[in-house]
C-alpha cells in the first residue's frame, strides 16, 4: 500500500471528479480525474520522449515462477480486465506524467484506484495494469505478446492474436516476464513518489492516434478468439456496471481535450471539483474490499488532518533538510548517470570493437570461403575444359571413322561401277567380236557364193567356148546368147 504524505489534508485524498458544466465562452468543458494527483494538461510546444528500452535491453531479472491457472475458462480474466479498463479509458489523455531513469511514462487512474502505466518503445508501445492498493501489475502488454501475474507469478501469456498460450510456450518466455514484472514494479515506486509531473498537451496530442489503434487492434483481437470472447461475454454485465461511470468521465475529458485542442490550447484548463463518488452496488467481492479500503482511508484521513497543523511546523523544518538530500542525491545521481554514461560509452566501445572484430573474422571466412568457392569454380572449368577436349576429340574420331567409311563406301562404289564398266566393256567386246565373227562369216559367205557365181560363170564361160568351139563359131563374150539368157 502506497502511503500518503503526513502534510496532505483531509481533502486530498477525497475522490475528486470535473463536473461537466456548460461550455464557457472559450469552449472548454471541465473534464474528470479521480483524485487532486491528476494533473492538467500543459500547454507548450511538443518535446522529444526518448523510447523506453526493449525487452530485449531491459536489465537481466530473475525468470518468474510459472503457475499456470488450473482453469482453462479463467485464463482470459487477467486480459478482459485490462481491455476493459482500456475500453473504459478509451483515448482520454493521461491524468499525469513521472520520469523514470532516461523515460517519461504516463499514467492514467480510475475512480477504484486501479493505474495503468504507458511508456512508447521503438519496437511499439508498452502498457502495464495494476489493481487497487497493489504494486505488482496483473498484466504487461507489449507489441507482441501480454504476461498476466499473480502474486509476482506467470499465470498466463497471450500471442499478438489474443490467444491463451501453453504451457511450455510461457516456460520460454518466462525470461522476458520476470524483465517486464521488475520495470512495472520500479515503475509504481517512481509514481509514488512526488515525482508527477503534467503531461504537455501536444505530447498527447501525437501519441494520441496509436493509443486508439492499440486498443482498437485490442478489441479485434478479443472479437476474434473464440474463448476469448466466450468469457467477455460471461463479465459483460458486471464489467459494464463497474467501469461505466469512468467511461463517462473519460469520454467527456476527450471531448474536452479535443475542444481545446482545435481551439489551439486557448483559454484557461478545465477546472477540477472534488466531489464525492459514489458507485452502484456491484457484485465483484473486490469492489466491496476497496469499498471498505477507502472507507477507511477517510478515517485515517480526518485523523490525519488533525495532525497538519502540527506537521506543518515539522515540514518547515524538515523541509530545508529534505532540499539539503535532494540536492545530495541529485549530484550523487548526477555522478551516477555520468558512471553510468562512461560505463555505457565504454561498453558500447567495447561492443563496437567486438562487432569489428567479428566482421573482420566473417570477412575473412567469406574471403576463404569465397577463394574456396573460385577454386573449385576454376576445378570445374578445368574440368569441363577437359570434358569438352575429351568430347572433340570423340567428336573428331567419330567424324575422321565417318569420312573413312565415306572413303570406303566410295572406294566400293567405284570398283563396283568399274566392274560394271569393265562387264560392260566385255559384253560389248563380246558383241564386237560376235558381230566381227558374224560379218567374217558373212563376208566368207559372200566371198564363197561370189566364188562359187564366178565358178559356176566361167564353168559356163568354158562350157560355152567349148561349145562355140565345137560349133566353129566365134563366140561374142561379155554377151552371153540370148538362149543362154
Amino acid at each position: 500500500m502506497r502511503t500518503p504524505h503526513l502534510y496532505q489534508s483531509a481533502a486530498v485524498l477525497v475522490v475528486t471528479a470535473f463536473v461537466l458544466s456548460a461550455c464557457g465562452p472559450d469552449g472548454n468543458t471541465p473534464t474528470a480525474a479521480t483524485d487532486q494527483t491528476a494533473l492538467p494538461l500543459a500547454t507548450g510546444e511538443a518535446q522529444s520522449i526518448a523510447p523506453a528500452p526493449t525487452v530485449e535491453a531491459l536489465p537481466a531479472a530473475p525468470a518468474t515462477k510459472v503457475v499456470y491457472v488450473s482453469e482453462p475458462q479463467q485464463s482470459y480474466e487477467y486480459v478482459d480486465d485490462a481491455y476493459a479498463m482500456s475500453d473504459a479509458i478509451g483515448d482520454a489523455p493521461p491524468d499525469y506524467g513521472f520520469d523514470y531513469e532516461d523515460s517519461h511514462p504516463w499514467a492514467w487512474r480510475s475512480a477504484d484506484d486501479d493505474l495503468r502505466l504507458y511508456e512508447p518503445t521503438s519496437d511499439g508501445d508498452r502498457y502495464y495494469y495494476y489493481r487497487s492498493g497493489q504494486s505488482d501489475p496483473y498484466l504487461v502488454r507489449d507489441n507482441g505478446y501480454s504476461y498476466a501475474y499473480s502474486g509476482g507469478d506467470l499465470v498466463t501469456v497471450y500471442d499478438d492474436r489474443g490467444r491463451a498460450l501453453d504451457r511450455m510456450e510461457a516456460d520460454r518466455r518466462a525470461e522476458y516476464a520476470g524483465r517486464y514484472l521488475a520495470r512495472a514494479r520500479a515503475l509504481e515506486r517512481a509514481q509514488a513518489q512526488d515525482r508527477r509531473q503534467q503531461v504537455i498537451a501536444a505530447n498527447w496530442a501525437a501519441r494520441q492516434t496509436q493509443v486508439r489503434q492499440d486498443n482498437a487492434r485490442w478489441a479485434q483481437q478479443q472479437r476474434e478468439t473464440a474463448q476469448w470472447q466466450a468469457y467477455h461475454d460471461r463479465q459483460a454485465a458486471q464489467q459494464n456496471a463497474r467501469w461505466q461511470d469512468e467511461r463517462n468521465r473519460r469520454q467527456q475529458e476527450t471531448v474536452a481535450f479535443n475542444r481545446r485542442h482545435d481551439n489551439g490550447y486557448k483559454g484557461q484548463p478545465p477546472r477540477v471539483v472534488a466531489v464525492s463518488q459514489t458507485r452502484p452496488a456491484t457484485p465483484n467481492w473486490q469492489f466491496w474490499k476497496r469499498q471498505e479500503q477507502q472507507q477507511q482511508a477517510q478515517k485515517l484521513a480526518q485523523q490525519r488532518a488533525q495532525l497538519v497543523h502540527q506537521q506543518q511546523v515539522h515540514d518547515q523544518q524538515m523541509k530545508a533538510q529534505q532540499d539539503q538530500q535532494r540536492a545530495q542525491l541529485a549530484r550523487q545521481d548526477q555522478v551516477r548517470k555520468q558512471q553510468a554514461a562512461q560505463q555505457a560509452q565504454q561498453q558500447k566501445l567495447a561492443q563496437q570493437q567486438a562487432q569489428a572484430k567479428k566482421q573482420q573474422a566473417a570477412q575473412l571466412v567469406q574471403k576463404k570461403q569465397q577463394a574456396a568457392k573460385q577454386a573449385q569454380v576454376r576445378k570445374q572449368q578445368a574440368v569441363q575444359v577437359a570434358q569438352q577436349k575429351q568430347q572433340a576429340a570423340k567428336q573428331a574420331q567419330a567424324q575422321k571413322h565417318h569420312a573413312s567409311q565415306v572413303a570406303q563406301q566410295k572406294q566400293a562404289a567405284a570398283k563396283q561401277a568399274q566392274a560394271k564398266r569393265q562387264q560392260a566393256t566385255q559384253v560389248a567386246q563380246k558383241k564386237q567380236q560376235a558381230a566381227q565373227k558374224a560379218q567374217a562369216q558373212a563376208q566368207a559367205k559372200r566371198q564363197q557364193a561370189q566364188q562359187q557365181a564366178a565358178a559356176k560363170r566361167q564353168q559356163a564361160q568354158q562350157q560355152a567356148e567349148a561349145k562355140q568351139k565345137a560349133e566353129h563359131r566365134p563366140i561374142n563374150k561379155g554377151r552371153p546368147d540370148d538362149r543362154n539368157g
